[in-house]
């Protein structure tokens, strides 16, 4: 007969409170363990103990975040190096790819297993991967490494949150939560700068070697000094055994979840670059994404006896509204990432590191959005307004870009790219309340028990994969946006092998003459293929902010 996985249900017995962790339990006091007869009265962790557990984790946040753009600068070099230039991009697709499909698995597999053996896996599986990588002598073990890489950094980012959660009230999960989002800025920010130095001193090889290394330690501290201890947590003695566990764990759903993820994606990534729009392969994929997410829902609701990832989840109003908030700004950022140094590469000339500098206004954006709505949600307990304003600020950048930005010598550069802050500071703050948005919500309808522990955990898992989804699908769009409108501008002005250069090589056209007839055609094409770029940018953002309006606010304090 059909066993029907858990659903959230309303309960009337004492909830915990916004000033009460989701799983307060302190480590062990006088010998006893969690979840024994004679356990002691739920505490609150210290300050200091919850800082000294983020401590230890931030150092892995920021390594798996400076591996989503290491490459950037270097993947042409990597793959040139094995006769295989057609496939670099694949160094960079195969991390995000396997990053993506493993996401929602770490939030159910932590619930089963314990938070801290499922930090360390994802720790190997990235030291693993870039081993693999470092040592890797064909283009296609090197993927291999990335993607074995990608699986560990998810667990590596997603699963600090999900801690987070597990130690403080909910009025302050905002605010600690704003410091892993200023190291993963940091980290996506410094990456492609870092990954180039690296390459050009000692060797593309030297910029996984670094990683290696870095990782083990990381992974000897949090063997050492890493101890969660949750309500209703098991000791040694009563624990079921590995076996046990692992009877729990939904294999099937696992497989379903991840090949629908995959297939979705890769529709995205590959249509327009790797594969024209009528390729056959690309409505095929489309097909098998339909049916993969159509097994996987008939499978969670009526076979799995603990599903994966719960579909009856996505019905409440606190998962799909704070998904959509990371969905939607992180296609914008994504967006702005890719358009803004290329901006400054075509119209001003500028090299890919000093191009890159013009971002720098987003990540303080970032940061100050991101710690200052930490402090106002911790001062008020309100979460919903900031969300809404993230969207009006993401508008107001993107708007002004595609209005502001031009060629043209009354162009500012300094001054002009300075509406980028106002990009990064709605990014920053979506996260912010995003996060809050999921976790209030959740622990409001499941009464702040175990279940709902369990619950925030997958959703935890989910958030960080639709954020990704929105960057690639963001990465994606734009990219498609811009090369529609060079094509359709330079072919209309340019013979075909000359439009063709044009748009393949920024390198073609920072060697033009400055002010030839033939370098203004082309920049006004680009300049006009960002405006479309920025517009979509807005678009994502004007959406945002329908979404923060939709948000149910449940107030995180008397």
């Amino acid at each position: 007969m059909a066993v029907k996985g858990p659903t959230l249900t309303l309960r009337t017995e004492p909830q915990a409170g916004p000033t009460t962790p989701l799983l307060g339990v302190l480590p062990p006091e006088d010998g006893l363990e969690p979840g024994g007869p004679e356990e002691p009265t739920a505490k609150r962790p210290s300050t200091w103990a919850v800082t000294s557990i983020l401590s230890t984790l931030l150092v892995g946040v920021f390594v798996a975040n400076v591996d989503m753009t290491l490459l950037l600068a270097t993947y042409p070099q990597v793959s040139s190096d094995f006769g295989a230039l057609a496939y670099g991009s694949w160094l960079l697709t195969a991390y995000m790819l396997s990053m993506c499909a493993v996401q929602p698995l770490y939030g159910k597999l932590s619930s089963i297993f314990g938070r801290k053996p499922m930090i360390m896996l994802s720790y190997v599986l990235y030291a693993t991967g870039s081993a693999v990588c470092g040592l890797g002598q064909s283009i296609w073990q090197v993927i291999a490494g990335r993607a074995i890489a990608g699986a560990g950094g998810a667990g590596m980012v997603c699963l600090v949150s999900i801690i987070i959660t597990d130690l403080v009230p909910l009025r302050e999960v905002a605010a600690y939560r704003s410091y892993v989002n200023v190291i993963q800025t940091i980290g996506r920010s410094i990456g492609a700068p870092i990954g180039g130095l690296v390459a050009d001193r000692f060797g593309w090889r030297a910029t996984f070697g670094l990683q290696f290394p870095l990782t083990i330690v990381g992974l000897i501290v949090v063997a050492w000094k890493l101890e969660i201890h949750s309500a209703g947590m098991q000791s040694s003695k009563q624990s079921p055994g590995i076996w046990k566990s692992l009877k729990r764990v939904d294999f099937v759903g696992s497989f379903l979840i991840a090949f629908a993820v995959i297939s979705t994606l890769l529709v995205f990534t590959l249509a327009g670059d790797k594969l024209p729009w009528t390729h056959p392969a690309l409505p095929a994929l489309a097909a098998a994404a339909l049916a993969g997410g159509a097994v996987f829902y008939l499978w969670e609701t009526h076979y799995a006896a603990e599903p994966i990832f719960p579909p009856s989840l996505l019905a409440y109003r606190a998962v799909w509204t704070s998904y959509l908030l990371f969905l939607l700004q992180n296609a914008a950022q994504a967006t702005a990432t890719l358009s803004v140094p290329l901006f400054f590469q075509v119209t001003l000339n500028a090299q890919a590191g000093e191009a890159g500098l013009y971002l720098l206004p987003s990540v303080f954006g970032n940061t100050v959005g991101g710690l200052g709505t930490g402090w106002y949600i911790k001062r008020t307990g309100r979460y919903k307004l900031a969300g809404v304003v993230s969207g009006v600020f993401g508008v107001l950048g993107y708007v002004l870009m595609a209005i502001r930005w031009s060629a043209e010598p009354s162009f500012s550069p300094f001054w002009e790219s300075m509406y980028i802050l106002f990009a990064g500071f709605a990014t920053g703050t979506a996260h912010s309340a995003g996060f809050v948005t999921l976790t209030a919500g959740l622990s409001a309808i499941d009464g702040g028990t175990d279940e709902s522990s369990a619950n925030i955990a997958v959703a935890g898992s989910g958030i960080y994969l639709s954020g990704n989804i929105g960057g690639v699908v963001g990465l994606c769009l734009s990219s498609a946006l811009l090369q529609m409108v060079l094509r359709k501008e330079l072919l209309a002005s340019l013979d075909p092998e000359t439009a063709k250069k044009a748009m393949e090589s920024i390198s073609y056209v920072q060697h033009l003459a400055k002010d030839s007839a033939l370098r203004k055609i082309i920049v006004s094409a680009y300049v006009n293929g960002f405006r479309y770029t920025f517009w979509e940018a807005a678009i994502c953002s004007a959406l945002s902010i329908v979404v923060g309006i939709c948000v149910r606010e449940h107030r995180l304090f008397d």
